[in-house]
Order: structure tokens, then C-alpha cells, then sequence
């Protein structure tokens, strides 16, 4: 260890006065510093000096991440005589506000509770290595799947002084870590002042176990003394604060900060459960399910008899279900009980109710690190609307809106819309939404239905028209095909679209595609990206060709250009949309009156909003 401390060091790689000001943490010598950075280095982003960024290594070289070795053991000891780079530190994101200054120490006054799922027991050391030496005393509850897990439990357990009453279930291998708290603990909790609940996690990669992001949240929850009393001072000296945990895990994909494939169900179940609205796309919640809370925070939950019936059996969803919707509307139901989250960001070392960490892989070098990605592929796919074009008023009801007043029809755009739209989803339930429809189609049925003496393919045209005038190219994007192509790069646009594949054409040469390129559009083939048809036809083809490792999509939709095709494996870059930018550029929130229902809200905002969206990144 001195001796690899010792070449950090002279490599100028290591600096404890750095270390410490930079994480806001105290030790007794360079060597205790040290340590404690090589410790926590495999599955944090902390840098052990301005010269060397942990977390680009892993990027740059990421069958280190994967080996669990230090970046920086790793290129002291193999990385430099490979011929590996290091880079230094580059800071994604830095709050806006610190709490640090609230944090000061505060007797214990609280009653204290930890509730663990111990669904693998190698997991019963870990926590309990954890939770040794904390600054208070606390039960704990343990529910487990695995009979053999209570009497080793107890064992162990019984040893931590901090702990005074141990609680342990056998429960059913139902509802994963939120259905048992919930279930055998949930009312409990309600005689305790504050909460921690932990789960064992762990993740594939490389098919073999992976438990960074699970030592990263017991780290920062529990295990990690200097950070867990300071956030409980924050928690117990400040009645504003009821959840804490750690930013999200730094090597989640860029979008895990968003409902995804929730958003149905978690805005329903948040209206008729709480009465609360929400029109967020981005949020911050506790992802991975562990976190601090208040207990009176969480007071709807925990006071509401739960069943294991009430969650979904097993094998569970990728997503989608209940129990990730509980993941996210816990923040949202401590909101609406008059409690603010707070967070850690182990890069800087602050303590911060600043949520925009959920845009933090979108703020800094986003367009090299997708120049990049794209280089290393052979084929590269884009989505075309709110990807490569913009539309002047970014609400695509825009041209439908305009349709009767170009007609001289005596009907409001607003009339219009919601005919227009009526018929489309009208003849989607009659195809049980299997395949897709075409704008012929829907015009089609828009003639027979109101007796029109109209030609279908006409007003078709029209409405493609009107949006064609409307639609713009987004240059830095549109360059960036056209240089991949002259790189030598296949390039496809793929679109969940009712045009055809003739108005696509005309579309893309409008905004100066140069290059040849394949178009997959689902009017066309009736396969559809945001049901997965699209992605799983891709799937075949390129397995079948042995291309699958060499091609990657480019999208806005977090579900259907990114969340989806990686069901089936296929690699994806997301880049925002434009009122995806607009939120993480913290601007007021506008998605909740924005629509062709209000459409003075749409000519008021529409403009700025694709203005601000024209360039993808921040």
C-alpha cells in the first residue's frame, strides 16, 4: 500500500490536501486518505488528485470497471506500461447550493430504525460491516427469502452494539425489496423518527456479479461515518428536509432519471393514491430503492395496509410495474407532505437539495462523447422528429391546427385537432394497435366519417404540407450524419411516423441530408419502435449479419429510442428534446398547459422552446 501511495505521489497522481478539500473529508494521515480513496474508487466517482479522473479512466478503459481494480492501482501498475492514458479531472456538474453549513453536529435525539432485504446472504457482511460504529443506536428489521438467512443474520448482528432489537421475516419471494418493508414493516416504522432502508442489489455485467452501484449506495448511505453523520444533522436539525440518499450512480445510463416506461402508470397511481398531479419526464428519486426518509415523510405510504397481492408476481418486468413506481413517487409523496429531498454528490463532497444532478451526464462534452460513440460504429441509426428536425412551434398539432384555415372550412384549429386525432386512435383500436397507420388512412377514414367531398390522398398531402413548412433541420446533427457518412459510416433513420416514405424523403433533403441512406419508417413495414416491433426486426438482422456490436441509435424518446432497443440489446445514445432541454435548463415548467388545446400557450412558447432545443446539448 505505501509503496502504491508512494507512486501516486510521485507521479504527482495522489494530493491528501486536495483529496480532502475536494470530498470534504478528514483523516489522521496520507495514508488513512489513500486508503480510503482505493477503497472506494471501484464503484465511486471520486478522483484522488485534479490530474487523474476516476471516472474517465473507466470510460476510456472500461474492462478495468468491469475487473473491480482501482483506476488508479490499475494505471500505476498496468495501465502506464500498456500504454493507457490518464486524464485530468473533468467535473460534470457542481451544485448550485451546499448544505454543508447546516450540517453541524446534533445530539441524537431521534429514534432511529434500518430495514435491510437480504435477498443474497453473502450480503448479511456487508451491511453489517456497514452499519458498525454509526452514531446512534437503532433497530433493525430484516426480511428474507432464504430460510438459512435469519439464524446467520442474528449471529452476526447480535455483535454490532449499536443495535438494540433485531426483527426478522421469512416472507415470500414477492414484490422484491418494497413489497416485504411495506408489507411486514411498513405501520412499525411509524413509532420511529427516521429510516434507512438498504436491499441487497446486484447487477449483470460481462455475465458475472456486479455490486458497484450496491457499494455505492451503502457507501454513501451508511458506511462512509463522516458523510452519514452529516446528513443526519442535516435530516434532524432542519424539519424541512424528509428523504436523503447519494446522486444517482454515476455509471447508470444517462436516462435513468426519468418515469421511462412508468409514466402511465406512476401519474395515475400518484392521482388517485395522493392527489397529486405531475407532468415531470425527468425526476429525482432515490434510484435503486435505498435512501433516508423521515418516517412522518412517507406517511401515506407507510400507514396504508399493503398485501403481497397488491405487487406483481415474478418473474418481474424490466419496468413498468408498481414497484417502480413506489421507487419514484417516494420524493413526490414527501412533497406533498411538506418535506424538500436532499442529496450527496461524492465528486465535490456537498450536501445539496439542488435536483438538476439528473441532467449532469448532459451538461459537459455530451456532443464529443456522441461524436465518439458514433465513430467506434460501422452502422448508425437516427430518429427523425425532434432529432435531426425541429418543428418552428415544437408542438406537432401545429399543422393540424392550421388545416381548416387553409381549407376556409368554418371550424377552430382546436376542433379540428381533436377530430383529427379522435379517427387516428379510432382506427388503431380497430387494428387492436397491432401494425401501425398512414396518413392516407386516417384521411381516409376522416371522409367517410364526416361525408366530405374532399380527395383523402389531397388532404393527406395538405396536413404533411403544412408541417413540412413548419419543420426545420437541427444542424449540429444534420453535419453529424453527413460527416459519418463521408467516414464511411451505413446510416438509417428509423421513425414511429403515419407519413410516408416518400414525404420522409422529402423532408430529409429539405434539411440537406447529403448522403445515401436506409429509411425504416413503421407506416411503411407496420413495425413500431415504442412497442418494441421495430426493434425486434433490427435484432434479427443484424445478429443474423453478426453486426449488432457495430451499430447504435440516436434518439430523443428516452422509452422508445433508448430504454426499449436496449431490451433487445442494441446499443443507444439519447440526446434531449426540446422541452427536455428546456426543463434541465431550469427555465419554469410549461409541459403541464402546453398543447393545441391552449394554443395561445403554443405561440407564446412553441418558438423559444424549439429555438432552445435546435442544439441538443448543453
Amino acid at each position: 500500500m505505501n509503496k502504491l501511495m508512494d507512486a501516486a505521489i510521485e507521479l504527482g497522481l495522489f494530493d491528501r490536501i486536495w483529496y480532502e478539500s475536494q470530498h470534504k473529508l478528514q483523516f489522521t494521515s496520507d495514508i488513512e486518505a489513500f486508503d480510503d480513496y482505493l477503497r472506494k474508487s471501484p464503484y465511486s466517482d471520486i478522483s484522488p488528485a485534479s490530474t487523474f479522473d476516476t471516472i474517465s479512466y473507466y470510460e476510456n478503459y472500461p474492462d478495468v470497471y468491469e475487473s473491480g481494480m482501482s483506476a488508479l492501482e490499475h494505471y500505476i501498475s498496468h495501465g502506464r506500461l500498456e500504454g493507457r492514458s490518464c486524464f485530468p479531472l473533468r467535473p460534470l456538474w457542481v451544485p448550485k447550493n451546499d448544505l454543508t453549513a447546516i450540517s453541524h453536529s446534533v445530539l441524537r435525539k431521534g429514534r432511529y430504525a434500518v430495514v435491510l432485504h437480504i435477498f443474497y446472504p453473502d450480503f448479511i457482511g456487508k451491511f453489517n460491516d456497514a452499519l458498525i460504529g454509526v452514531d446512534f443506536k437503532f433497530d433493525l428489521y430484516i426480511t428474507t427469502t432464504n430460510p438459512d438467512v435469519p439464524g446467520l443474520a442474528r449471529e452476526v448482528f447480535s455483535k454490532n452494539i449499536c443495535i438494540n432489537e433485531i426483527n426478522i421475516n421469512i416472507v415470500p419471494n414477492h414484490g422484491r425489496n418494497f413489497g416485504p418493508l411495506l408489507v411486514e414493516f411498513g405501520k412499525k416504522l411509524l413509532s420511529y423518527d427516521y429510516f434507512c432502508h438498504l436491499h441487497s442489489k446486484k447487477s449483470l455485467y460481462s455475465s458475472k456479479e456486479q455490486v458497484q452501484w450496491a457499494n455505492f449506495l451503502i457507501e454513501y448511505l451508511v458506511k462512509d461515518k463522516q458523510v452519514l453523520s452529516r446528513a443526519l444533522n442535516i435530516l434532524e436539525s432542519n424539519s424541512k428536509y424528509g428523504i436523503y440518499y447519494p446522486t444517482s450512480f454515476w455509471n447508470l445510463p444517462t436516462w435513468v432519471n426519468h418515469w421511462l416506461k412508468n409514466k402511465s402508470l406512476g401519474r395515475s397511481y400518484l392521482k388517485s393514491e395522493y392527489g397529486i398531479d405531475d407532468v415531470d419526464n425527468f425526476l429525482a428519486y432515490p434510484v435503486g430503492g435505498m435512501f433516508w426518509a423521515r418516517t412522518s415523510a412517507l406517511k401515506p405510504i407507510l400507514e396504508k395496509t399493503w398485501n403481497y397481492v397488491d405487487f406483481p408476481c415474478e418473474p418481474l418486468p424490466a419496468d413498468g410495474s408498481l414497484l417502480h413506481v413506489i421507487e419514484r413517487i417516494i420524493p413526490k409523496v414527501a412533497k406533498n407532505q411538506g418535506y424538500d429531498q436532499f442529496f450527496y454528490n461524492p465528486s465535490t463532497g456537498q450536501f445539496t437539495d439542488d435536483s438538476k444532478y439528473i441532467f449532469r451526464p448532459y451538461l459537459v462534452g455530451n456532443f464529443l462523447r456522441l461524436k465518439q460513440s458514433l465513430l467506434r460504429n460501422d452502422i448508425i441509426s437516427f430518429d427523425i422528429f425532434d432529432t435531426v428536425v425541429k418543428r418552428s412551434f415544437y408542438e406537432p398539432d401545429y399543422a393540424k391546427f392550421n388545416f381548416p384555415s387553409r381549407l376556409g372550412w368554418n371550424i377552430t384549429g382546436e376542433e379540428f385537432v381533436k377530430i383529427r386525432n379522435s379517427i387516428e386512435l379510432d382506427i388503431r383500436i380497430k387494428k387492436q394497435y397491432l401494425g401501425d397507420v398512414d396518413i392516407v388512412e386516417i384521411y381516409t377514414e376522416l371522409v367517410n366519417s364526416l361525408n366530405l367531398d374532399y380527395d383523402p390522398v389531397d388532404m393527406a398531402e395538405l396536413e404533411f404540407q403544412i408541417d413540412f413548412e413548419f419543420l426545420e433541420r437541427k444542424d449540429v446533427i444534420v453535419d453529424l450524419i453527413n460527416y459519418l457518412a463521408n467516414e464511411g459510416k451505413s446510416i438509417i433513420f428509423i421513425s414511429d411516423t403515419y407519413y410516408l416514405d416518400r414525404q420522409i424523403k422529402k423532408l430529409l433533403s429539405k434539411i440537406g441530408v447529403k448522403c445515401d441512406y436506409e429509411l425504416l419508417l413503421s407506416s411503411s413495414l407496420g413495425l413500431r419502435k415504442d412497442n418494441g416491433s421495430m426493434w425486434e426486426m433490427l435484432d434479427k438482422r443484424l445478429t443474423e449479419s453478426d453486426k449488432k456490436s457495430k451499430f447504435i441509435h440516436v434518439g430523443d424518446n428516452v422509452c422508445a429510442d433508448c430504454q426499449i432497443s436496449g431490451d433487445y440489446g442494441i446499443s443507444s445514445f439519447h440526446i434531449l428534446g426540446p422541452m427536455d432541454k428546456w426543463d434541465a435548463m431550469d427555465f419554469p415548467s410549461i409541459k403541464d398547459s402546453f398543447s393545441m388545446e391552449n394554443p395561445s400557450m403554443v405561440l407564446k412558447w412553441g418558438q423559444i422552446v424549439s429555438q432552445i432545443g435546435s442544439n441538443p446539448f448543453i
